[in-house]
């Protein structure tokens, strides 16, 4: 399996975040990652990027045990809530960073940038601010700067927080999209159930820690018998056709 996340515990003082959790995901897979506020969804992310350094457990990539690894070594990338851009660079600055720490010369890492500007449809604004760009285009920023360096695993903690109903579902449809082109591995962070059916290969719900349920989106809500898990995905406000498509049911 390409990841392994094996056997991860975390407390915070006396309270246990994460409880021996343990997870694979196949490579070119996009996982989304649910549950309530406080069930340990963005400590697991967290740990799996190195941005956590003290718990127990094994994170294997790739055949590599990346465990005890800073961030800056791990082939990862993340996509933080909050864009985590440099206000006092251009658009192509920004998603060419990656590639100057790398050491890569201006001339070459201006010509991929532009390549992941295309990607990322922000043709025409790769020498504006991105202070002067709107929520949804420094999100694409935020994303290409991500995935301009070939991480082995992306991360994206609840990315699309920050934007309006309409945005958000033009970004799950562009991510998706992006992520099959580039065939790019990636755990999606949210507590946005249609959005995690609406990009998810697969699903994982955790409440207090603990897995209650893995599988597809189709599988965990045919499937699925844990109280829990009905309730917190609203079973009952979902139908799903004859061709596998999910539909909410209106009230």
């Amino acid at each position: 399996m390409y990841l392994e996340v094996k056997n991860i515990k975390k407390s915070y003082d006396s309270k246990q975040v994460l409880n021996n959790l343990s997870f694979s995901l196949e490579k070119g897979k996009l996982l989304c990652i649910l549950g309530e506020s406080g069930c340990g969804k963005t400590t697991t992310l967290n740990i799996i990027g190195g941005f956590i350094e003290e718990y127990e457990g094994q994170i294997i990539l790739d055949n590599v045990d990346i465990s005890k690894k800073p961030p800056n070594e791990r082939p990862t990338s993340t996509v933080f809530q909050n864009y985590g851009l440099f206000p006092n660079m251009s658009v192509l600055e920004n998603i060419t960073y990656g590639l100057k720490i790398k050491g890569i010369k201006k001339t070459e890492r201006e010509k991929i940038g532009i390549q992941y500007v295309d990607l990322v449809s922000l043709s025409g604004l790769e020498n504006q601010n991105v202070e002067k760009i709107s929520g949804g285009q420094k999100q694409r920023v935020a994303l290409a700067r991500a995935l301009i360096t070939h991480p082995k695993l992306c991360l994206l903690d609840e990315p699309f927080s920050n934007l309006d109903l309409n945005l958000r579902i033009k970004m799950r449809k562009e991510i998706k999209s992006i992520q099959k082109k580039t065939n790019t591995t990636m755990i999606f962070v949210t507590h946005d159930i249609e959005e995690a059916i609406s990009i998810a290969d697969e699903m994982l719900i955790l409440n207090e820690g603990v897995i209650v349920a893995k599988g597809t989106p189709i599988d965990i809500f045919k499937n699925n018998e844990n109280q829990y898990v009905k309730d917190f995905l609203n079973l009952s406000n979902y139908k799903i056709d004859d061709n596998n498509k999910f539909y909410k049911i209106l009230n």
